[in-house]
């Protein structure tokens, strides 16, 4: 699976580019609200990241339940913005 890094131009609104592991660049034209989802996504998936690593470290039972619960939610809201990713005709391009 290819890392991706997202980086957003001030001058060229509206234009993503995408800078996967091999150095390719592929730009693609999204609106403002297919971007918003872009990012929470990627924020999501990151917040998932760190909820693993938390859980992973957690040596309380109440630490470990907190994370369990946090996991499942975020893994609901990624769900939720996969979906609206697909809808838009977004994943080809992003994933």
């Amino acid at each position: 699976m290819e890392t991706i890094r997202m980086e957003k131009n001030a001058a060229t609104n509206g234009t993503i580019r995408i800078r996967a592991r091999s150095a390719r660049v592929k730009k693609i034209y999204v609106s403002k609200e297919d971007e918003d989802i872009i990012i929470c996504l990627k924020r999501i998936a990151g917040d998932l990241r760190n909820a693993h690593e938390n859980f992973d470290n957690a040596d309380e039972e109440a630490l470990v339940d907190s994370y369990i619960y946090e996991i499942m939610a975020l893994n609901r809201r990624y769900d939720y913005y996969v979906k609206q990713c697909k809808s838009r005709g977004l994943m080809a391009d992003l994933f």
